[in-house]
């Protein structure tokens, strides 16, 4: 194979010696063709800028779906607040009613209605147990306050996922306080009838950290501790 390859290489060198003025004279001896190649290259040309104007096209469309998909986004935002506000809505209504607390009534929907249906059954579970003659006054009491405080904390759970400053919760936050203002004196006439040390207390107490009042229950305290 080695010498069969020499062979080849020293067949095209004498080939090429022997042709060598034709292939000088062969790059000079092409004549015509500048019409075909002009012809070639302004289609070149052409196309190039159709290529750009399909970019600069492309580019446009691209910012267009760019802004729609930012404002499909703030669709979705703002369908997902105004369902947190209708909720929040009907659960500080519902809070007002449970503590007999006037507040400034609104027509809702709410859209869940097994929402309702599981409230209504909260209801009647905690008056089956106030009823229950197994169930002391003292439980009674603290799983009926418990409730409240719960009821209140998802109020102001909400109102959070809405947002603290917006106008909203800002026009609603009277209610808010009226609420609250109700629950801690609610807990302040339960925790002055309840003895030192008790589990009761406890209880209460606990009631009164999860709303993060510990400050009001500690003043309710001192002032007891001093009428005594």
């Amino acid at each position: 194979m080695r010498t069969r390859s020499q062979a080849l290489s020293q067949e095209l060198l004498e080939l090429v010696n022997s042709h060598y003025s034709d292939f000088l004279g062969l790059g000079t001896s092409l004549r015509g063709g500048e019409d075909r190649v002009q012809e070639v290259w302004g289609g070149l040309r052409a196309f190039g800028r159709e290529v750009e104007g399909l970019k600069s096209v492309v580019t446009e469309r691209e910012e267009e779906v760019k802004v729609l998909v930012a404002e499909r986004k703030r669709i979705r935002e703002d369908m997902e607040r105004a369902r947190d506000m209708i909720e929040w809505d009907g659960r500080i209504q519902r809070l007002e009613e449970r503590l007999m607390v006037e507040g400034k009534k609104t027509k809702v929907v709410i859209p869940d209605e097994t929402d309702d249906e599981e409230e209504d059954s909260d209801d009647e579970d905690e008056d089956d147990e106030l009823e229950d003659g197994d169930t002391s006054p003292e439980d009674a009491r603290f799983m009926k306050l418990s409730r409240r405080v719960q009821d209140y904390n998802l109020v102001e759970y909400l109102a959070e996922e809405i947002g603290a400053e917006h106008p909203y919760v800002l026009a609603q936050q009277p209610r808010v306080t009226k609420c609250r203002s109700t629950i801690l004196l609610d807990l302040s006439n339960a925790l002055r009838q309840t003895s030192d040390n008790s589990s009761a207390r406890v209880q209460i107490m606990s009631l009164y950290s999860s709303m993060d009042a510990a400050k009001e229950a500690i003043d309710v305290l001192k002032k007891s501790s001093l009428s005594r």
